[in-house]
């Protein structure tokens, strides 16, 4: 591209100008001023850049969908159409691992989602059971993406909120096979207990389980009942209770 005093020239007419000043990028476009027209010679979305070198350029892989408001990052020749609500698509060369690294230093690395009920103008306090950010993982079938996560973490509110109680809980979810409905396994509550197969809380006990639980290895402990060591009759008077709810110890009591 050819220069005069900095402003490079090629491409652009009349008043119309592009230039990189301290490696940042400066344009000024005058449609039909300056005796000129419009910016001529640019591919429509590919976003302009100022190199190293002090050159102006298009680059493909950044690209801004105006129609669609989503600002593309690309490594590919192909551009997979991106699930709804996408803002910012980012594509990955192929067989290549798709990363994005948060660095600090002497500080925490943050990624976070934040929600209010309501509008952006006038926004409101969240409702028990609002997901406010989820993980979530989607995958490819025979002929189509999933549409929507096969597998999730979810973190909603657990309880009404206010500016004096934030009440929370964390949802893992997945699908089973011969399924394409993802499902809730466990949950940690805003109580700190942690329930699976269950939704409902008992309200004391720390680890709830519905469903059988299998306990394969030795125990190091020493098994009591009641506040004794649990010998002899003791012993298998517990083992048959656990059998009895369908705990199975496959091991050795040291």
């Amino acid at each position: 591209m050819g220069k005069d005093n900095g402003i490079i020239k090629d491409g652009f007419k009349g008043g119309n100008w592009a230039r990189v000043v301290n490696g940042a990028l400066q344009v000024r476009v005058v449609a039909g001023g300056g005796g000129g027209g419009p910016v001529t010679g640019l591919t429509p979305g590919e976003i302009l850049f100022g190199s190293s070198t002090g050159t102006i350029g298009q680059e493909a892989g950044l690209f801004w969908d105006a129609t669609s408001k989503i600002f593309r990052v690309s490594n590919n020749s192909v551009t997979p159409t991106p699930i709804g609500g996408t803002l910012v698509h980012i594509i990955q060369a192929n067989a290549t691992v798709s990363r994005t690294v948060f660095d600090t230093f002497a500080n925490v690395a943050v990624f976070q989602g934040r929600r209010a009920n309501g509008t952006a103008a006038s926004p409101t306090a969240l409702v028990s059971g609002d997901q406010m950010f989820a993980i979530g993982a989607i995958g490819y079938g025979a002929t189509a993406y999933s549409p929507g996560s096969a597998a999730a973490v979810q973190f909603r509110a657990d309880g009404n909120w206010s500016d004096t109680s934030y009440p929370t809980r964390i949802v893992f979810q997945v699908t089973a096979s011969a399924s394409t409905t993802l499902a809730e396994v466990g949950r940690i509550n805003s109580a700190g207990r942690f329930l699976f197969g269950t939704t409902t809380d008992d309200g004391s006990s720390r680890v709830q389980v519905s469903g059988d639980i299998a306990v394969s290895g030795n125990y190091n402990g020493a098994p009591t009942v009641t506040g004794s060591r649990a010998t002899g009759a003791a012993l298998a008077d517990l083992l048959t209770k656990l059998a009895t709810s369908k705990i199975i110890v496959d091991g050795t009591s040291a």
